[in-house]
């Protein structure tokens, strides 16, 4: 495969700091050895990030061996042999819409078919995000969705927030950010968000980021971003029709206007 660094990386690295990852790993074995092998027989384009300066080279995966996984060699020698010296290596590319990531800290050269080839050992974990998972929702002005949170240890003390936005992996807030004293890193239990005409989400939500916004009037607001704890069957899918039901609604009223 011909790779120079002028062709640009399609994808880029997932990071713990922006999402809870772990649950959208894939860990079964057999299930990593098939995705693999999926990519391969659809010889879908992988992005191999390598070193500390994010350099690339595109590859792709050829086959599943034993505990090997063989991918296509570069085309630059002098950017293989940066590889093969590299011990931060990062395999990105999309299967059927979904984002597919993993690591690896050794890879080698060995021949394939009569040729060279990278080899890397099969992952114990690969990352699955599906683009709903990431797209973040702005929530609609004229239903306000409202996030009560806990901010006592006995959780009998409620603040009421707006949301800003929302997605499967977490939550913007607006409000009383500054009296609830919000701090980064912190978890805040039994939080509640009620959707219109579908239910209420109880979840627990950590503190990712706490910043200044000014608003379009002038006025300025504090902003949390949050990120939801482990959601499950009903929450998850009461989460999920809620994104899907405001959607629908903003793709009709688009259509009445067209």
């Amino acid at each position: 495969m011909d790779d120079t660094q002028a062709v640009p990386a399609p994808l880029h690295a997932e990071s713990g700091s922006a999402l809870d990852l772990d649950r959208y790993m894939l860990t079964g074995e057999n299930e990593i050895r098939q995705l693999l092998r999926d990519l391969a027989e659809h010889n879908e384009l992988v992005t191999l990030y390598f070193g500390s300066a994010n350099d690339f080279l595109l590859t792709s995966v050829l086959a599943v061996s034993g505990e090997a996984v063989i991918l296509d060699y570069g085309g630059n020698e002098s950017m293989n042999k940066r590889v093969l010296t590299s011990s931060r290596l990062i395999f990105i590319t999309s299967r059927e819409k979904i984002k597919v990531q993993w690591n690896a800290s050794r890879i080698w050269r060995v021949n394939y078919q009569n040729r060279p080839a990278f080899c890397v050992t099969v992952p114990e974990g690969i990352l699955r995000l599906q683009r709903r998972e990431y797209y973040r929702l702005a929530a609609p002005i004229a239903k306000p969705l409202v996030c009560n949170v806990p901010v006592d240890e006995e959780g009998k003390q409620k603040l009421a927030f707006t949301v800003s936005d929302i997605s499967i992996g977490g939550i913007a807030l607006h409000g009383p950010v500054k009296q609830a004293r919000f701090e980064i890193g912190k978890t805040y239990r039994n939080c509640d968000v009620a959707f219109p005409g579908l239910g209420n989400l109880v979840t627990d939500i950590t503190i990712a980021n706490v910043f200044d916004v000014t608003m379009r009037n002038g006025s300025t607001t504090t902003r949390a971003g949050c990120r939801f704890g482990e959601l499950r069957g009903k929450n998850m899918m009461l989460l999920q029709r809620y994104i899907n039901q405001i959607e629908r609604e903003r793709r009709e009223r688009m259509a009445r206007f067209a």
